[in-house]
């Protein structure tokens, strides 16, 4: 989680800001503050204008870039970057392996995740500046990371990584929206044709990760990967045109396969993870030994509406529709063996497709 701090977001407009909250309203609300509400040192004061973090203006410092503080990194980037949470959803479920490529970096978050686990990184981009910004930030993290720029899949030449990553840039469409809402958008085009040709000409020796939108020409190219590789895309949420936006993964050396699950995130989920992938990627065999339990990043909800009196609409878990049955067949899976459940035979093909679905993991 983000760290707050409650005088800050209680604070009544122009109250000055102390301690935490004024460097949450410098570099995370973009404010200019007064340059004695964040009780810096003169050296302390002096390197945030080295680093080009603050304009010091004597009395006042007007920040220059935004900052996302991340499981103890610090992610600094341009006041005008938008920042990409689906970011945060691959930084989240990165492998651990001994090299990573982190394709598109922009200001460096998957690779500062990937150097802080241990991997030998490098990061690309096609913005110089954007290459820069990663650079800083590695310093500032005390993480060695070889940031280059070029376009897509050019900087890593004829090296081989471990795993590659690409979070592929989603570009927004003009939709028509009413006033006050948030900026909506469709398919990317732009993305779409990025995240084709990362496909067509990735290599790595275990892991490739794609965050893109799944249109039909993105779905073929995994299906082609499928023929060769294990393939799962977890779908996390969809563009306002339905297109479903997905978190791909594939393993290079598995079997063939093609796997595709639902993981809406929500509340119990607010972004993707590493023990998601493997979990859904793990053997699937229902043994008498084996123990399934219920996916615990997944929420059952309860559709309802009132037209004079209450009518239920429908039960969903993990997004898909499920029945009474299926609900009590969930209940009863608190970490027995399928031997020690005594299941019929109905009740082990429920849960069979349950795990197809990623309703259920086996242990």
């Amino acid at each position: 989680m983000l760290p707050t701090d409650a005088r800050y977001l209680l604070a009544p407009v122009g109250r000055p800001r102390r301690g935490l909250g004024a460097f949450i309203a410098l570099f995370v609300a973009g404010e200019t503050l007064p340059a004695d509400a964040l009780a810096l040192a003169g050296d302390e004061r002096a390197a945030l204008a080295a680093l080009g973090f603050v304009d010091d203006a004597g009395a006042t410092l007007r920040p220059r870039v935004r900052v996302l503080p991340w499981r103890e990194l610090l992610v600094a980037s341009p006041p005008e970057e938008a920042f990409d949470v689906s970011a945060l959803n691959v930084a989240a479920s990165l492998p651990r392996v001994p090299s990573l490529w982190d394709v598109g970096c922009g200001a460096g978050l998957l690779a500062l995740a990937a150097a802080r686990g241990g991997a030998k990184v490098l990061a690309s981009d096609v913005d110089d500046e954007l290459v820069e910004w990663a650079r800083r930030n590695a310093a500032c993290n005390e993480l060695d990371v070889e940031c280059v720029a070029g376009d897509l899949l050019a900087p890593g030449g004829d090296r081989t990584f471990d795993a590659v990553v690409f979070n592929a840039p989603l570009v927004r469409a003009p939709l028509a929206v009413a006033a006050g809402e948030a900026p909506r958008y469709s398919a990317s085009p732009e993305g779409d044709a990025l995240a084709l040709r990362f496909l067509d000409g990735v290599r790595a020796r275990d892991t490739i990760m794609l965050h893109a939108q799944l249109t039909p020409a993105i779905d073929a190219a995994l299906d082609e990967w499928a023929t060769r590789a294990a393939v799962l895309s977890v779908v996390f949420a969809h563009a306002t045109d339905g297109t479903p936006h997905a978190l791909t993964e594939i393993r290079v050396a598995a079997p063939p396969s093609r796997r595709r699950a639902l993981v809406p995130l929500s509340a119990a989920c607010p972004h993707l993870e590493r023990a998601i992938f493997d979990a859904l990627l793990a053997p699937r065999a229902l043994a008498g030994d084996a123990t399934p339990l219920v996916a615990p990043w997944l929420e059952l909800r309860t559709r309802e509406r009132f037209d004079g009196c209450r009518r239920a609409l429908g039960v969903t878990f993990g997004g898909v529709s499920v029945d009474d049955a299926d609900v009590a067949l969930l209940d009863r899976l608190r970490g027995q063996t399928v031997a020690g459940l005594g299941l019929t035979a109905s009740e082990h093909e429920r849960i069979f497709v349950m795990i197809e679905r990623g309703h259920v993991i086996v242990r």
